[in-house]
């Protein structure tokens, strides 16, 4: 019998760059944070524009914080 983990989103403020959303992406998904950061960059140049700002600063209150 295998026990289910279960992982929360949380943002880590203390080590994330202005917010800690991309850091805390990054650890939830297990993927470098620079990875997390360069496709937050993309999206928000290539097509999100504002809403893509706001989603972040929404994400970074939203999340519990560590």
């Amino acid at each position: 019998m295998n026990a289910e983990v279960r992982r929360r989103l949380v943002i880590d403020r203390r080590q994330g760059a202005w917010l800690g959303v991309c850091r805390g992406v990054a650890d939830y998904a297990g993927v470098p944070v620079g990875l997390v950061r360069a496709g937050a960059v993309f999206l928000t140049v290539a097509g999100l524009g504002l809403p893509g700002v706001v989603a972040y600063v929404a994400t970074g209150w939203m999340f519990g914080r560590r």
